[in-house]
């Protein structure tokens, strides 16, 4: 029933909640005073809203970005920027500063360029290129065409020169890789010597450190806590939420104080490509179903969606209990079991061999389950931390899930 409907009611009985949007009858909302004619005056949101409300976790509205050192800062604490560029951004972390020297001109801390010339209301995103054609005006307003590398731009506006330094190397080696913390400052004997070979990267002490300018983490990192708790907490018939978020729940410090998650979010966050990346309980939680700092870890959702395996698959001749192991299904034709996978990479699922027991089904799924595993982490290996890799390799594929 809607606002719209109230017509004809019987308000001293009904009444409209300002949150839900439901007409309920008054037995739904809390008395707040009663006047001086002894009329009972009643709270605009109902009793069930207000509950809502009241767990609903409080969330801080000052911005949070990361420093150089992967220290979280307050917005007042880091650079300014000005500029807001109105394009797609690769992710929530990326942030676009204008090109000093320029009027038209902005570069992201991922290196991609973007210009307004032929429109001030929109914006140009060039092809990534290793340097860039631009517009410059000196003091007295003359403009002057000039080209300019783009690890040299980079440098200027997102790394710290204290020892100015004029070369600049990539870390991981790839000269497409604009990402401001995949460059460093290092001398011109430091860098003679990595591109001849004779030394490595892992042979220079390296002290970059980086100019940081506000970007959207913030809200992204609200909102991933904010499904994380409805899911834990707010399940009911009308939500959609998968049966492996059964008895889940968040930590008592998250749970508490929003702020923490935010932080350990911003702090273990990285890009993968193209890649949604997830908060995952399932690679270090051992079975656990809560969410906390030892339990989590980021990864991009294809990672996460190859670990999430929890659906039960009920043999209609057993008890409940005796639901069939991860990946196992019953064929009630022949009475056999038989594993079923949707290997890497692949959109249809793959039926494996039929066996006489669930037991033996599960054997030949669980060897197949961990290869793909296995090929997974070995393709996303130079993306995902030392960490996650490694555990990718250890994980051991259960035929239960541990209550």
């Amino acid at each position: 029933m809607s606002r719209k409907d109230l017509t004809g009611l019987d308000t001293s009985k009904y009444r409209y909640c300002s949150e839900c949007g439901k007409i309920l009858p008054l037995c739904h909302f809390e008395v707040s005073s009663i006047n001086k004619n002894k009329t009972k005056i009643y709270n605009q949101i109902c009793k069930r809203c207000e509950k809502n409300r009241q767990l609903k976790p409080k969330m801080p509205t000052k911005m949070k970005v990361l420093d150089e050192n992967n220290n979280v800062q307050f917005a007042e604490d880091i650079e300014e920027n000005d500029n807001p560029i109105n394009v797609k951004l690769i992710n929530v972390f990326e942030t676009f500063v204008q090109i000093e020297g320029t009027y038209n001109y902005w570069i992201s801390n991922y290196g991609r360029v973007v210009n307004n010339l032929r429109n001030p209301f929109k914006y140009h995103v060039h092809s990534v290129a290793n340097h860039y054609t631009m517009n410059f005006f000196d003091i007295d307003g003359s403009a002057n065409m000039e080209d300019h590398y783009t690890k040299n731009l980079m440098g200027k506006i997102f790394l710290k020169n204290p020892n100015n330094y004029t070369k600049i190397w990539f870390i991981d080696g790839d000269k497409n890789n604009f990402y401001y913390k995949n460059l460093v400052y290092v001398s011109s004997k430091d860098y003679d010597d990595l591109m001849y070979g004779r030394k490595d990267i892992d042979d220079i002490e390296i002290k970059q450190e980086y100019y940081e300018y506000p970007n959207k983490a913030r809200s992204k990192a609200y909102a991933v806590y904010q499904g994380i708790y409805n899911r834990c907490y707010k399940r009911d018939k009308y939500t959609n939420y998968h049966d492996c978020y059964d008895g889940a729940t968040i930590c008592k410090e998250w749970l508490e104080n929003p702020e923490l998650f935010i932080d350990w979010y911003l702090e273990n966050y990285y890009p993968v490509k193209d890649e949604i990346m997830v908060v995952d309980k399932d690679l270090f939680g051992n079975g656990s179903k809560e969410y906390s700092p030892d339990n989590c870890c980021i990864v991009p959702v294809t990672i996460n969606a190859m670990l999430t395996n929890c659906k039960k698959h009920d043999n209609p001749a057993h008890t409940a209990a005796s639901d069939l192991p991860l990946g196992v299904r019953y064929n009630p034709d022949t009475h056999m079991y038989y594993g079923e996978i949707t290997p890497f990479g692949h959109d249809e699922p793959a039926k494996l061999e039929e066996w006489n027991t669930p037991e033996e089904a599960f054997e030949e799924y669980r060897i197949i389950k961990k290869a793909d595993i296995t090929v997974m982490a070995v393709k996303y290996k130079n993306y995902i931390p030392q960490r996650v890799f490694d555990a990718l390799i250890r994980y051991e594929v259960k035929p239960y899930i541990e209550d």
